[in-house]
């Protein structure tokens, strides 16, 4: 896979789960963005600010600003779906970060090592959610974009 300007700009903008994401659908992508040169500004956007949350660490804020990020993306893609199965697929989406803020502050109760442990835990979790929340927002903004 050779780095153009394009592929070095997009890796560098993304967090670590993200760069991983990146790599696995690359040609994906890369496809998407040849078809829209545009959509590559929108994606930036959106990774830049979760690299940004994510360098925060795991603090309980560090973990409410990234679902605030996913959850503004759940909404477009809530907002955007053509079908029921895309619409189930966002509601999907809002009750894990529901259920991944309430994890928060269940672990905030806890002390010491527990609520390290629980926020630590909570983090991967949002980097899970974030992988297919991302990869969605993605394909829904290719296909809003550049219709098929």
């Amino acid at each position: 896979m050779a780095l153009t300007p394009k592929r070095i700009t997009l890796l560098t903008t993304a967090a670590p789960v993200v760069i991983e994401m990146v790599r696995k659908y690359w040609p994906v992508i890369e496809q998407k963005i040849k078809e829209n040169p545009e959509l590559l500004h929108s994606i930036q956007d959106q990774l830049k600010k979760l690299a940004t949350a994510r360098k925060a660490g795991f603090t309980p804020d560090a973990l409410r600003d990234r679902l605030a990020i996913l959850r503004e993306q759940v909404a477009y893609l809530r907002a955007s779906a053509d079908d029921d199965g895309e619409a189930r697929r966002a509601t999907l989406f809002q009750k894990q970060i529901e259920n991944l803020e309430a994890s928060i502050r269940t672990a905030e109760a806890a002390s010491g090592r527990h609520r390290e442990k629980d926020l630590r835990m909570i983090s991967e979790k949002v980097d899970a959610l974030t992988e297919k929340v991302v990869t969605a927002f993605i394909d829904e903004k290719s296909q809003d974009s550049y219709p098929q």
